[in-house]
């Protein structure tokens, strides 16, 4: 699909700091191949990634990319899109999942939230081409997993697909199918396994809906219903295009206070707190 205006749009309080870099960057370049050339290298010195992310006070992308240097691929990705825009090159972010776990127990692979990952797409020679800023990291759920993970993550997954979503004839079906390896491991397992089940199956319904209740579902809840109300796919907007959007709009302050608390969320060292959060809710069911 070819770009559209937004693909270059550009906020109207970007700190003049972060123009001058872009142009410095183009400075020389005269295609879109060799603008996003420069813009990989400038990534590729002194920057690192980080989950631990600091206090500041000013513009976020200002401080990353003059101050601390250190961010998750949030970071990377609106750093990214902003200076190929201001340099001309069309540009969008672009969220999924980056790596994947396989459990050979069960004959699976895992993908979990802390493997979502978002980088930059640019229009570049006719076509969209990724541009991935972020530095080279392992995602903690690959890095901390173990052997008896994986052998719960089976049992679990063999009890929601054969005991819960199957007749009592394709559960002993299946039942019959499972690796000898991982009928070992039911066997040494299913006695703590299963009497622990109960519980935790109980306390998870508890915790259920508040663990659902974050500043980032919130956002995309926000996303969702702004979405409905103009017709159009904003999930390739940095957030303040999305605000700079809507600025006539009668929900634009609703909008702007919950998208604050995701920025907060995602870009201060300062939490969000359970009271904040709670309005952020009871403002959303005003936009409409």
């Amino acid at each position: 699909d070819p770009p559209a205006p937004v693909h270059l749009g550009v906020p109207d309080d970007v700190p003049k700091s972060i123009i001058e870099l872009a142009h410095k960057l183009a400075e020389g370049k005269a295609s879109a191949e060799e603008k996003v050339m420069a813009v990989r290298e400038f990534f590729r010195r002194g920057f690192s990634y980080t989950l631990k992310l600091e206090s500041y006070e000013g513009h976020p992308i200002e401080h990353f990319l003059f101050r601390s240097r250190k961010g998750n691929c949030e970071y990377f990705a609106s750093s990214t899109a902003l200076l190929l825009r201001i340099m001309g090159v069309p540009s969008r972010v672009v969220g999924g999942f980056k790596g994947f776990l396989e459990n050979e127990l069960g004959g699976y692979y895992i993908i979990t939230n802390s493997m979502a990952h978002v980088w930059v797409e640019a229009y570049v020679g006719g076509r969209w081409v990724r541009v991935d800023t972020t530095p080279p990291y392992v995602s903690p759920a690959l890095r901390d997993i173990n052997r008896l993970d994986l052998i719960r993550d089976a049992l679990l997954s063999f009890w929601y697909e054969n005991v819960v979503g199957f007749s009592a004839q394709k559960q002993l079906s299946l039942a019959k199918s499972l690796k000898p390896e991982l009928l070992k491991d039911v066997f040494l397992l299913s006695a703590g396994f299963l009497s622990a089940f109960a519980g935790v199956y109980l306390i998870a319904l508890f915790y259920a809906r508040k663990l659902r209740r974050t500043p980032r579902n919130l956002y995309t809840a926000l996303l969702s219903r702004i979405e409905k109300i103009e017709g159009e796919d904003l999930k390739s907007l940095m957030p303040e295009e999305i605000l700079s959007r809507i600025r006539d709009k009668p929900y634009y302050g609703y909008a702007r206070y919950i998208i604050g608390l995701y920025q907060r969320h995602r870009f201060s060292a300062h939490p969000v707190s359970e009271k904040e959060l709670r309005k952020g809710y009871e403002v959303l069911r005003k936009v409409h």
